[in-house]
């Protein structure tokens, strides 16, 4: 854990050093003093910047434990944008270049735009010294615990929960006459995360992994490993509202010293009593190992209760272990609403990405990439394509290459973090993978032109792949990597079809064949009772029908043909030049076949 404060005085520097000294034993702080934080925006942010990936030079994925005190004057947040010249500029870089860090503003903040993705109430009680309520309530002590608790008992800004983060992109791409008639923010990947999912689990890797998921899938995500977080949400942030929950039933929060308090947690009508938000929320997702005496059968009649209740959408039973980010989704009854992407020609703008999001978005990228490689759970791997994630987001596919990248390091994350996450069954399901990768390189592809729109798809799909390959032969996915391979054929196939008009049309044929078979040792047993049988009935009708012995002869002379790879010789069998061509076609298919169903055995056995 790290504590940093951002100040344009010495003397506050000192002061909450010597508070958090004293107060809560904090020994290690550092500190940057601003010299002109309202001038030189741009220098002021790449020096802090340069300051701030310093101090995590050797821990990277430190930077998700960092508590960071801002003094800026950033009292008014109604034009909170990344391409302004102010102090509020200067804030808004920050704090979307390094969303992970858990920023704390000292500052009051007094004006807001009222926008339906941001919780005012969740920013201003996490985020916010002093607030416009705070300062009507005349409660005007400096006081630091809030935060410093907050951070001690895993608040994470990560997963955007008060909306903040989302609030700043959204303007920015408003002033940047990036919105439609309605409204609407014309970027194919930018989510409008107008609900908030409730993630109750004291295990951070199940935490995490569906925070993530819900954030992938559209909506922000509010993460309560502790019981103060969730005493927060009760008695400080009432109003709040939860679109979906994933509740861990066999909670034991580390912060809950007393055994009654442990033993209501086990109960879902006790917890639900103790904190009644809970039955507000319409889409409950319950997760657990299973459910045993007395327990079980009281909270299967509680939830039928529920179920029972008007305003009550569903609930859901997930059992661990699960079969990865996908059946999360698929089972939580996720869905992302899919924007439609417009062209340059349509929108009258053109494809480059605006100077400081690319800038943004390039430190994103940068720190995805050293995440991953340092990565060491699947806690960090996910976090690292959460970087990505807002990455490809904030560029919307209009810098090719980058956004390629960017879409590229989030799906490596989320294999990475699979294969890492010991609670998610062996086999993953890929072919949900290549179709979200199709997809979105798809949309990247709408901002080339017609001639190399197809080949630049292809290609990137067919590296990105390839890097899943990589990553699953790492972690011994077997069947996974085989999955890759096969669509790396597929597309390899492709791409040289659009390559070579004439002659690609001419293999791809065979090629596709080849592939048919490798892809499933089912197919290749089927293609190898196919062909003896085919030219059994071929050889009958050359022999002569009703000729005694014809189809045991051309079921012999078939087999040896396939299989031994000779002719058979026989007084009865006549002598033409079709039966000799066809012995030839029937000798090199059996060679083909079986040649390369021993190579694919022999990989499979050395494999497993």
């Amino acid at each position: 854990m790290k504590f940093i404060i951002l100040s344009r005085s010495q003397d506050l520097i000192d002061s909450i050093g010597r508070y958090l000294k004293n107060m809560h034993s904090i020994e290690q702080i550092e500190s940057f003093l601003f010299k002109k934080p309202e001038q030189e925006i741009y220098q002021n942010f790449l020096i802090i910047k340069g300051w701030l990936e310093g101090l995590f030079e050797n821990d990277v994925t430190g930077m998700k434990h960092t508590l960071a005190f801002l003094d800026l004057p950033v009292t008014d947040c109604t034009d909170l944008v990344v391409t302004g010249d102010n102090s509020r500029t200067l804030a808004s870089l920050l704090y979307l270049s390094f969303p992970e860090i858990y920023w704390f503003f000292l500052m009051p903040v007094v004006d807001m735009k009222a926008d339906e993705c941001l919780d005012r109430e969740t920013f201003e009680h996490f985020h916010v010294l002093l607030s416009k309520k705070a300062l009507l309530l005349e409660k005007k002590e400096f006081n630091l615990t809030r935060p410093v608790e907050n951070f001690l008992h895993s608040y994470t800004p990560l997963f955007d929960p008060s909306g903040f983060r989302h609030f700043i992109t959204r303007k920015t791409l408003e002033q940047l006459n990036d919105a439609q008639g309605n409204g609407a923010i014309n970027r194919p990947f930018f989510c409008e995360r107008k609900k908030k999912a409730l993630v109750v689990d004291e295990e951070l890797s199940y935490s995490f992994l569906h925070s993530y998921v819900a954030y992938k899938f559209g909506q922000r995500a509010m993460m309560a490993t502790t019981k103060k977080i969730l005493d927060i949400i009760k008695n400080e942030c009432n109003d709040l509202q939860f679109s979906r929950s994933f509740e861990d039933i066999c909670l034991s929060f580390p912060d809950a010293a007393l055994e009654c308090e442990k033993s209501q947690q086990h109960l879902l009508s006790a917890r639900d009593k103790l904190y009644n938000f809970f039955k507000n929320i319409p889409r409950r997702i319950f997760v657990t190992i299973g459910e045993k005496g007395k327990t079980k059968s009281a909270n299967r009649a509680y939830r039928q209760e529920l179920k029972d209740k008007p305003d009550f959408k569903f609930y859901k039973m997930l059992y661990k272990p699960y079969a990865g980010i996908f059946n999360l989704q698929k089972e939580a009854r996720l869905k992302k609403k899919q924007k439609k992407n417009r062209r340059q020609d349509d929108t009258g703008s053109g494809h480059s990405q605006p100077g400081r999001l690319g800038l943004i978005a390039d430190i994103l990228i940068d720190r995805s990439t050293r995440v991953l490689a340092e990565a060491k759970n699947s806690n960090d791997a996910i976090y690292a394509a959460m970087l990505a994630l807002q990455a490809q987001e904030i560029l919307g596919g209009r810098t090719a290459t980058e956004s390629i990248k960017a879409v590229a390091l989030k799906h490596q994350a989320e294999v990475m973090a699979e294969c890492m996450f010991y609670g998610v069954e062996h086999n993953f399901d890929v072919k949900r993978r290549f179709e979200e990768i199709h997809q979105e390189l798809g949309i990247i592809g709408k901002w080339f032109g017609k001639s190399t729109r197809d080949i630049m798809i292809f290609n990137s799909e067919l590296n990105i792949v390839n890097e899943l390959a990589r990553v699953f032969r790492h972690y011994s996915q077997f069947d996974e990597e085989q999955d890759c391979l096969e669509k790396v054929r597929t597309l390899s196939r492709k791409i040289y079809r659009k390559r070579n008009k004439l002659l690609g049309w001419l293999i791809s044929p065979l090629r596709w064949y080849f592939e048919f078979l490798v892809g499933s040792l089912a197919r290749f047993i089927a293609a190898i009772v196919f062909w003896p049988t085919l030219f059994t009935f071929i050889y009958y009708f050359i022999f002569g029908p009703g000729t005694e012995g014809a189809f045991k002869n051309a079921f012999i002379y078939s087999i040896n043909s396939f299989f031994a790879h000779q002719v058979t010789i026989a007084p009865n069998i006549p002598d033409c030049a079709m039966l000799s061509f066809l012995s030839v076609i029937t000798i090199l298919l059996g060679f083909f076949h079986l040649g390369i169903l021993i190579s694919h055995l022999y990989t499979i056995v050395s494999r497993r």
